[in-house]
């Protein structure tokens, strides 16, 4: 990222608690600090643009990456358990895979 520019927000945030914490988003939990996609989507469409770079440092239940990946943002996510690693990506690849179904 040779030459990238990195730039910062001082704006506040206002969202509901249902909306950053998905309490009604249907979404099956596979992570015990699981964050909704919706969350991250509505970051990303208030704060990047295409093309930006985006880094999880702790990946979890890849609901950034999904975001990320509809948002068209590139995408780096690091995850120490092995398994809640597998998991997220299984939702990501069957979360593509919906997507090419229509």
């Amino acid at each position: 990222m040779e030459g990238s520019i990195f730039i910062t927000y001082n704006t506040e945030i206002y969202a509901t608690r249902e909306r950053m914490y998905g309490k009604n988003s249907g979404e099956v939990r596979i992570h015990p600090t699981q964050k909704p996609v919706a969350m991250y989507k509505w970051i990303f469409k208030n704060y990047a643009k295409a093309g930006q770079w985006v880094i999880d440092t702790h990946l979890g239940s890849q609901s950034s990456r999904i975001a990320a990946y509809e948002a068209g943002l590139n995408f780096i996510g690091f995850e120490l358990d092995e398994d809640y690693f597998k998991q997220g990506c299984e939702r990501f690849d069957w979360y593509v895979k919906q997507l090419k179904l229509f």
